[in-house]
């Protein structure tokens, strides 16, 4: 049987079933299997997902289900099958292209599945390639922010405006809290706030790898004029 096998998914579509002597339908859960990597090379990550609405749909006599059965009975069938069938993959973190990758099906609910229905279930482990990543690029979020001044009664404000070209949105601010004066020396650091908590340095990192983007500094040193405008 020839695999097809893409960059973004390598998926199996093509059933391969064989009716043993016994009457059971043999199905190779490996043909409804697919599987799609993110992130870049060197911090890849994969995920998988099995098929199981194409697997019952395509063999609905095994799975006890006449062609006029109902969108719910077929429904249900499946999530039957899908919350008995599950594996990992023997590493799913930190890939780079040429790696391979091994998934591994959880066989302990495969008997009671083989038992509720007339089917024989191959459940091979399936190696997948690693290829496609692209390359992690370099990110000093501050080549993106402008800093102007603002000055009152000899105190002085710092304005931190990013440019609208930064890949993404990150936030900046000021590190120090005392009153700033020309001459002096400040603190500007990069952060960004999901779900209303603010990342950590390690996470911030994490999340700029998902966007395919090495950061390489967390803050910046910046002195104010010793005369402005």
């Amino acid at each position: 049987m020839k695999i097809k096998r893409s960059l973004t998914g390598l998926t199996f579509a093509v059933a391969a079933m064989l009716l043993t002597a016994c009457g059971r339908t043999e199905i190779n859960v490996n043909d409804y299997l697919s599987a799609e990597t993110s992130g870049t090379d060197g911090h890849g990550s994969v995920v998988w997902a099995l098929n199981s609405d194409a697997m019952v749909r395509d063999n609905h006599d095994a799975f006890k289900l006449k062609e006029t059965a109902s969108q719910a009975e077929f429904q249900r069938t499946a999530a039957d099958v899908n919350d008995n069938l599950y594996g990992a993959f023997d590493r799913a973190e930190s890939l780079s292209n040429g790696d391979t990758v091994t998934f591994v099906w959880n066989t302990d609910n495969v008997k009671a599945l083989e038992k509720a229905y007339k089917i024989r279930l191959r459940t091979d482990s399936m190696e997948f390639p690693v290829n496609g990543l692209p390359e992690t690029q370099q990110l000093d979020p501050f080549d993106y922010v402008t800093i102007d001044y603002q000055e009152y009664e000899g105190e002085v404000v710092v304005i931190i405006k990013p440019t609208g070209d930064i890949p993404f949105w990150l936030d900046f601010m000021v590190k120090e809290q005392n009153t700033l004066h020309p001459g002096d020396e400040f603190t500007v650091t990069v952060g960004k706030t999901v779900d209303n908590q603010e990342l950590t340095e390690e996470q911030l990192a994490a999340f700029c790898l998902d966007q395919g983007y090495e950061i390489t500094a967390f803050e910046k040193v910046y002195q104010v004029p010793d005369t402005l405008q």
